[in-house]
């Protein structure tokens, strides 16, 4: 059956309207996009943008970049460009500031008429830049930092220089309560995995705590974005409780960091004078497992003497010494407790003692018999399931670890203050979503 060709004409039309009518439905639905400073900017030659700062909120980058000192502020959110001119190099700023306006967004005010210049025609808009939408915050109303390093770097003396040597681009976030550092992973930490749980609360006044998946690798990575003195820290902080649960001749680059290919956690609590107690809880599943074990075990016996020194003195002139051995003075001991597999190795007149407890491939060694025990016997909550698991947590105690810190590296951390919340922590948090990694850093 043929239609008549003035049906043919009425359907196509009304064909036509409910195609048209689909994409306008579509386009309204559409998320509208948002009005940004980086619509105006060159990608080129933007080296940072601050957004949503006012003259009280930029103090905390001012430290690090004195350029901003000289920008006139008031008390209304602007967003500040840090740009190298197209003659001679030379940075200059500018202040964007939002208008009602929807054919000028912003008015711009530049330090220099090359600045000015430079904005006027821009070709490759820093939106668009594929590094600077991945390097958005969360909250991106708060005030926040894109910084391209190393085509910029802070001041020498500024904080941000004395902990990181960073070569990619990054972006700052402030919070009420603390900061977020968002940057693009590199090729082995793309790899990091989420962590199956949350860590066992072991000690009630812990110094720090680290958890983190492939702890070793890890901190091999984190020596290419931390200044050598940061290095220094957090090296001397670990090896401070690795001799403290293995004694001095420990190394924890070749004796621990191939233990620690999984879920590894580790947390430290003061002990008596420099010594500290220590947990370390993780998994390994290769072959070599046992031999590693087995290895810092050997490094903790090496420690003990089994050698008893009698001295006794003839006349009050004459002293003679009298060493023996001694082999009843080690204890090496094995049970079961539950499912765990449980090696306690004691030197009796010091009490020196290493915790071991094997299950499978998981592993915990300690030094402290309390939190020994509460770490085999607890169980790690899992994590809410509204959150994605992160790659590594911790805690820090900024008072204790800086009394630390000046003990044992006085010439890198001279009585410095860590800044911290009414509680006296720190808390920081490591996640990977695709190439993104975030590390949030909160006061508590």
């Amino acid at each position: 059956m043929q239609i008549p060709y003035a049906k043919q004409t009425a359907l196509g039309i009304t064909a036509a309207i409910v195609v048209i009518a689909g994409i306008v439905a579509a386009w309204i639905l559409l998320p509208r996009p948002q009005i940004d400073a980086a619509m105006q900017l060159p990608a080129s030659k933007t080296l940072a943008l601050f957004q949503n700062v006012n003259r009280t909120t930029i103090r905390p980058f001012v430290s690090s970049f004195p350029i901003l000192d000289g920008v006139p502020l008031t008390d209304s959110p602007v967003s500040i460009a840090i740009l190298r001119t197209q003659t001679g190099g030379e940075l200059g700023w500018a202040v964007l500031t939002r208008t009602t306006n929807a054919d000028q967004p912003f008015t711009i005010r530049a330090s220099s008429s090359d600045i000015q210049t430079l904005l006027l025609h821009v070709t490759d808009p820093l939106n668009r830049s594929y590094t600077y939408s991945q390097l958005l915050p969360d909250e991106p109303k708060n005030p926040w930092a894109y910084l391209r390093f190393p085509d910029i770097q802070p001041s020498p003396a500024s904080p941000a220089a004395t902990l990181l040597t960073i070569s990619r681009p990054a972006s700052v976030a402030l919070m009420a309560d603390g900061l977020s550092i968002r940057t693009l992973a590199s090729s082995a930490e793309s790899r990091l995995e989420s962590l199956p749980a949350a860590p066992k609360d072991v000690f009630s006044h812990p110094l720090f705590i680290a958890e983190m998946q492939d702890l070793g690798n890890v901190a091999l990575d984190a020596s290419t974005l931390l200044h050598p003195d940061a290095t220094a820290v957090s090296q001397s902080v670990l090896r401070s409780a690795l001799a403290s649960l293995f004694g001095p001749s420990i190394s924890p680059r070749y004796d621990m960091v191939p233990l620690l290919r999984g879920p590894t956690t580790l947390q430290v609590a003061a002990g008596t004078g420099t010594h500290l107690r220590v947990v370390i809880e993780g998994n390994t599943t290769d072959r070599d497992g046992s031999m590693k074990l087995d290895h810092l075990i050997q490094l903790f016996t090496n420690t003990l003497t089994p050698v008893t020194r009698d001295v006794q003195t003839f006349d009050n002139k004459f002293t003679f010494e009298d060493v023996r051995q001694d082999p009843s003075l080690i204890s090496d001991a094995t049970a079961t407790d539950g499912t765990w597999t449980v090696r306690t190795i004691t030197q009796t007149q010091t009490h020196s003692t290493l915790l071991v407890a094997t299950r499978g491939g998981d592993f915990v060694l300690s030094n402290d018999q309390a939190a020994f025990e509460k770490t085999i016997h607890a169980s790690s909550p899992d994590f809410p399931a509204m959150e994605p698991a992160p790659a590594g947590l911790g805690l820090i105690q900024s008072d204790a670890l800086s009394a630390l810190l000046t003990r044992s590296i006085p010439t890198v951390w001279n009585d410095q203050h860590i800044a911290s919340g009414t509680g006296g922590y720190l808390k920081w948090k490591l996640s990977r979503e695709g190439q993104r990694l975030t590390v949030v850093i909160k006061r508590i």
